[in-house]
C-alpha cells in the first residue's frame, strides 16, 4: 500500500498525523532562535602577538618563525600564513575540514605557552582566537551628547554599560572612538634647565603622589583591620602642588612651577562617525545561543528609558545596524510569499478548474506543511537565519507546483470517471 493508496482509504488516519505535526511544529517553533547567519565556525585560528617598537624584521625573527615552528606540529595543520608588521605578528593557521577546531585551538595554546620564556621580553602575550559568525555584533549604536567626551565615557561606565550588560542575552559590550579622561602634564623643557629637573622625576614625582597600597592590619580582641594609604588626587588641580625636586637649600620645586596641566580628553585610538559628525559607537555582542530578535527589542527600550532618563544632558542613541531587523524582514518576507502562494494557487484551482473544493485544500495543505518543516528546525537545532529563511521561501515554489500538479491530476482522472 503506497503514501496516496493510504491516504485515500485511511483519511481519518491522515488527519490525525496532520494535526500531530501541526501541534508539534507549533510547539517547536518557540525554541527556534532568530539568527543573522547559521552558527558557523570556520577551521581558522588566528594568533596574534604585539610586540611594541620592533621592527618587520625583529618580529619575524623574535616571534613570528618561533610560534609558526611549535604550530607547524599542531594536529590536522593544513596552511600556516604569517604577516610581520612593524610592532605585530599575526599568523593564520588553517586546518583541514575534518579538523576538530577546539581541539586545535587548545593544543596551539599549550604549546604556545610553553613557547613564551623564549620570546623577547618587551612583546606582549599571544593570544589566540577562532572566526566564528556568532562574534558578529547584534547592534551597533551611535551614542552623542552635549557633554565633553570624558564625561559622557565616564556617565557611561558607570550607569549605562551595567544597565545594558543585565539585559538577558548580552554577552559584551565594546566601544568605538571614545575618549576617556585623561590629566595631561605638558613639560616645558626651559623651565626645567632653569631649575634644574630631569623629565625622569617629574615622572617619578606624579607617580609617587598618585598611589593607594595596603600598609599592614592592626588586630585586637574585636578582629582585625586592614590599613591602606590612599594618596589618590582627586582635584586635576591639585597635581600642580606636586613637589618635584627639593634643593639643597631647601627650596621646593612644584609641578606648576615647570608644567602646564589640563584636564581633558585622550587622544582617540579609533573613530567613530554619524552622518559626518563625531560619536560614540556601541558594537553590542549576544551570547551563544540567546534570540537576536528578542536582545534587540530589549535593547531598543533601554535605551528608550535612557534617552528619557539624561534628557538634561540631551543623550541620543541612534541605531547604526541592527542585524535583527534584517533577519525579521526576512522572516517576514517568507510569511509574504506564503499568503501571496495560497492566494495565486487558490485563484488558478477556482479559475481554470471551477473548484472550490480544491482551493480550500491548497489553502489547508500548503501552510500545514511548512509548519511541520519547524519539527525538524527544532530537532537538529537550526535557527532562523538568512540561510534557512531563504530555502523556506524557496521551498513555498516547490509545495506551489507540487500542489497544481497533484490535484489537477486528480480531477483528469475524475473526469475519465474514475471514484
Amino acid at each position: 500500500m503506497n503514501i496516496s493508496e493510504l491516504s485515500v482509504k485511511r483519511p481519518s488516519l491522515i488527519v490525525v498525523i496532520f494535526i500531530t505535526l501541526t501541534f508539534l511544529g507549533v510547539i517547536g517553533v518557540r525554541s527556534i532562535n532568530y539568527e543573522l547567519l547559521p552558527k558557523f565556525a570556520a577551521p581558522v585560528f588566528i594568533v596574534t602577538t604585539p610586540y611594541p617598537g620592533a621592527s618587520p624584521s625583529e618580529v619575524e625573527n623574535g616571534v613570528t618563525k618561533k610560534l609558526e615552528e611549535v604550530l607547524s606540529g599542531i594536529t590536522n595543520v593544513d596552511i600556516i600564513r604569517s604577516i610581520s608588521q612593524e610592532g605585530f605578528s599575526l599568523i593564520i593557521v588553517s586546518l583541514k575540514t575534518d579538523a576538530d577546531i577546539e581541539y586545535s585551538t587548545n593544543e596551539a595554546i599549550r604549546k604556545i605557552q610553553a613557547l613564551k620564556s623564549e620570546l623577547p621580553a618587551l612583546s606582549k602575550d599571544p593570544s589566540v582566537s577562532q572566526i566564528s559568525t556568532s562574534d558578529m555584533p547584534v547592534l551597533v549604536l551611535g551614542m552623542r551628547s552635549a557633554m565633553q567626551d570624558y564625561q559622557l565615557y565616564e556617565i557611561y561606565k558607570l550607569r549605562i554599560e551595567p544597565r545594558l550588560l543585565r539585559i538577558d542575552g548580552v554577552a559584551e559590550i565594546s566601544l568605538i572612538g571614545s575618549r576617556p579622561r585623561e590629566i595631561q602634564i605638558f613639560a616645558n623643557h626651559k623651565k626645567l634647565e632653569k631649575y634644574k629637573v630631569s623629565i625622569l622625576e617629574v615622572v617619578n614625582a606624579v607617580e609617587q603622589s598618585n598611589l593607594e597600597f595596603p600598609s599592614g592590619s592592626i588586630a585586637d580582641v574585636d578582629g582585625e583591620t586592614s590599613l591602606r594609604i590612599y594618596s589618590k588626587i582627586e582635584d586635576p588641580q591639585e597635581f600642580g602642588d606636586v613637589i618635584v625636586s627639593v634643593k639643597p637649600d631647601g627650596s621646593k620645586v612644584y609641578l606648576k612651577d615647570i608644567a602646564d596641566i589640563a584636564d581633558a580628553s585622550s587622544e582617540p585610538v579609533s573613530i567613530f562617525r554619524v552622518n559626518g559628525v563625531d560619536a560614540v559607537g556601541i558594537e553590542i555582542r549576544k551570547k551563544q545561543d540567546a534570540n537576536s530578535v528578542e536582545i534587540s527589542q530589549a535593547i531598543q527600550q533601554e535605551l528608550k528609558n535612557l534617552e528619557s532618563e539624561f534628557g538634561d544632558i540631551d543623550l541620543k542613541f541612534s541605531i547604526q545596524q541592527d542585524g535583527a531587523k534584517i533577519i525579521k524582514d526576512a522572516a517576514d518576507g517568507v510569511l509574504r510569499d506564503l499568503f501571496y502562494a495560497i492566494v495565486l494557487v487558490s485563484f488558478i484551482m477556482i479559475f481554470f478548474l471551477h473548484s472550490i473544493r480544491n482551493a480550500l485544500i491548497v489553502m489547508i495543505t500548503v501552510p500545514l506543511s511548512l509548519i511541520a518543516t519547524l519539527i525538524g528546525f527544532s530537532i537538529f537545532d537550526y535557527s532562523f537565519n538568512l540561510m534557512t529563511l531563504l530555502a523556506l521561501s524557496l521551498i513555498i515554489g516547490t509545495l506551489v507546483d507540487d500542489a497544481i500538479v497533484v490535484l489537477e491530476n486528480i480531477y483528469r482522472h475524475m473526469e475519465m470517471g474514475k471514484s
